[in-house]
């Protein structure tokens, strides 16, 4: 027992002792590594009502964020979004899907700690931001900068606090997903609005642009960022695909800390003043060759230099100005212009009346000045038919005005790519009240259906009830695969057709059946078999089925006009005259629909009635007791005429890849032949 109470004591004493504090593991391999540990800050994201996004600090493991949609796109393929690159300062990397201009503000402002006001005049739209690249040194701040200058917003430091107030109408294309990198992204699919933020790595944003709004189409924007380097693409995708093209040949290392100069001429010839300005240079002692290229591009009627010496820039402008002010007046020449997409008899007619009656500028009674005339000498025009074409006796400053007009008018027509969907859905069950019951249901759960914007008072062919529904693609086929519609639809046509715009198509898909038209009373011959009268019928041909006429106008801003006429006729059971009744169910109306957008027309209900004999043979056909053995059932069904149009805008871009391909030539030759003579 002795031996024993030395161990008590020791087990005692341990007891009572405080048990030294557990070092996290993390903390011992910082410890070991020698480095510092970093502190993190805690991002305050905002809550908003209906928007999905999240926010990831790149380099750090915790994230804030809702929800994140389906939709929303990872940083890097196969990388986790908060691992993506751990640079000298970590940011944000913004995924935003239906997001306010509003919210991205407050979420920057209180990333930075910034004390804010927002104009109310500011919109309040919904942004998509999608970042698929990494951009060293482009900070969440610099984003903002860059979706302000989009919106026409500006940020006003003043007394502490940060002010945002609109600089002119901010109407430019909000909601356009907005996507940042040097390269077309895997999900950037179609021909919608997009907004690209392309990082320059070699050129300037202020050399550059000029070159690239020569491919935006009428709606498009080029914003520049000189702060980081930056030009920020808004247009329909198809552009941007090229103007991206553009980027990728001068965004190169031999045009780096060199400056480029692109001039179009109105009025003078680009490739003689290329080779005048060429020829004047070599008359210059001080200047020698290796110092400039330069050379004309014909598609633009353009000059494009490249020169690491701002002296050679201001020459070239020069001399540019002077060729092109020489060029308004000359003797007159022969010019041919051969028509692509129009008749050239439709061309010279409105040529003819749109100069042929101009006059000098005089005033008239009321001493107002009248329009001065556009052209300053005569002009002839003739029609070359066999070759479509319009020859003109004229200036050459004249013709490049005509020419300018005749390039509009004669431009590629766009087309419209129309998909239908022509439904009979029966209304039962929880489809019994319509569908337009069952998109406003769906509406309330937006986890089912999505947003549709309803529009009552359609016109549908004078059926009472008739609406008009408008929603993205995506949103009709989950509604269409739903269990409850599914089951009940049955799907008439699904025509498919392109048009021209401005021009009418149709479809029609059914059956022609005969029917009696009228009787005659026809006498018959004398003295043979047939003397006497007799009735001769008379019968006509009636379509039936699905008939659908669309007429489509195309806007500058992607919306199509739709002129629709549909009608679906289908033949009942022959009445005793012999001929059967027509059931027909038509729409005709004219609405606005946004490229890629679907547009639902419905409201069109047909109620019938159906008479069921129902016995056992035989005993229910004797007299008296038939009633025994027999019953009769009515039976009542509705259903409902549902018609989904889709228009699909086809742009026209043979123009663009002519231009792009001579840009491409261009530089190929200054790659090879030029460069590396061109000394900094």
């Amino acid at each position: 027992m002795r031996k024993l109470t030395p161990i008590f004591l020791m087990l005692l004493m341990t007891a009572c002792t405080v048990p030294p504090k557990q070092v996290p593991k993390n903390e011992i391999e910082r410890a070991l590594s020698g480095k510092r540990p970093v502190q993190k800050t805690e991002i305050e994201t905002p809550k908003p009502e209906k928007s999905h996004y999240q926010v990831i600090e790149r380099g750090r493991s915790t994230r804030a964020s809702q929800t994140p949609s389906k939709a929303l796109i990872p940083a890097v393929k196969g990388k986790s979004s908060a691992a993506v690159k751990k640079g000298k300062e970590a940011f944000p990397l913004l995924n935003l899907e239906d997001a306010s201009l509003w919210e991205v503000i407050k979420i920057v402002a209180d990333y930075r700690h910034w004390n804010y006001v927002i104009d109310p005049a500011v919109p309040d739209k919904g942004i998509n931001i999608r970042l698929n690249s990494t951009i060293e040194g482009l900070g969440v701040e610099n984003i903002l900068h860059l979706l302000l200058s989009i919106y026409d917003v500006a940020m006003v430091n003043r007394d502490g606090m940060v002010y945002f107030v609109p600089t002119k109408g901010a109407d430019y294309k909000l909601g356009a997903p907005v996507y940042v990198g040097n390269k077309v992204g895997r999900d950037q699919i179609g021909e919608g609005w997009v907004t690209q933020v392309i990082p320059l790595h070699f050129v300037s944003p202020k050399d550059l642009s000029p070159i690239l709004k020569e491919f935006i189409s009428t709606g498009g924007k080029i914003v520049e960022d000189p702060v980081t380097s930056t030009v920020v693409i808004i247009d329909r995708l198809p552009y941007v695909r090229k103007i991206m093209n553009i980027i990728s040949l001068f965004d190169v290392n031999i045009f780096k800390n060199k400056k480029m100069l692109l001039i179009r001429f109105q009025n003078a010839d680009a490739e003689k003043v290329t080779n005048n300005i060429i020829e004047i240079f070599k008359g210059y002692g001080a200047l020698p060759e290796d110092k400039y290229y330069i050379t004309s591009i014909k598609d633009l009627n353009a000059l494009l230099c490249v020169t690491p010496l701002q002296e050679v820039v201001d020459e070239v402008k020069f001399w540019s100005d002077k060729f092109e002010k020489e060029s308004e007046v000359g003797e007159a020449q022969i010019f041919i212009y051969h028509a692509e997409n129009s008749k050239a008899e439709d061309l010279v007619n409105i040529i003819k009346e749109l100069y042929s009656e101009e006059h000098t500028a005089t005033k008239d009674s009321k001493g107002k000045l009248e329009l001065r005339p556009v052209l300053k000498g005569d002009f002839k025009v003739i029609t070359d038919k066999n070759n479509n074409s319009l020859i003109f006796k004229t200036t050459r400053r004249d013709y490049n005005i005509i020419e300018k007009t005749l390039k509009q008018l004669d431009a590629p027509k766009k087309q419209v790519l129309i998909e239908a969907m022509i439904l009979d859905v029966s209304l039962s069950g929880s489809l019994s009240y319509g569908f337009t019951f069952f998109l406003k249901h769906l509406q309330a759960d937006a986890g089912r259906g999505g947003e549709f914007h309803f529009q009552p008072g359609a016109d549908a062919g004078g059926f009472t009830g008739a609406y008009t529904f408008l929603s993205k693609q995506f949103q009709i086929d989950s509604v269409l695969n739903m269990n409850e519609v599914k089951s009940r639809t049955n799907v008439l046509s699904t025509p498919h057709i392109m048009v021209l715009d401005n021009e009418s198509a149709s479809i029609d898909v059914g059956e022609q059946i005969s029917i009696q038209s009228g009787n005659i009373a026809v006498p018959g011959a004398a003295g043979t078999t047939n003397a006497g009268v007799y009735n001769s019928t008379s019968y006509q041909y009636l379509s039936t089925g699905v008939k659908l006429n669309v007429k489509p106008s195309i806007s500058n801003n992607g919306i199509v006009r739709m002129e629709i006429d549909q009608s679906y006729s289908v033949p009942g059971s022959s009445t005793g005259s012999g001929n059967p009744p027509i059931k027909n169910r038509s729409a005709k109306t004219i609405v606005n629909v946004p490229d890629g957008q679907s547009l639902i027309i419905g409201g069109m209900i047909q109620q019938s009635q159906t008479n069921n004999d129902n016995g056992i043979p035989l005993l229910s056909k004797i007299p008296l007791v038939k009633y025994l053995f027999s019953n009769k059932t009515q039976s009542r069904s509705k259903s409902e005429l549902i018609i989904i149009i889709t228009p699909h805008v086809i742009y026209n871009q043979v123009d663009a890849n002519r231009i792009t391909n001579e840009f491409r030539k261009e530089i190929d030759k200054f790659r090879t032949e030029i460069y590396g003579k061109l000394k900094e």
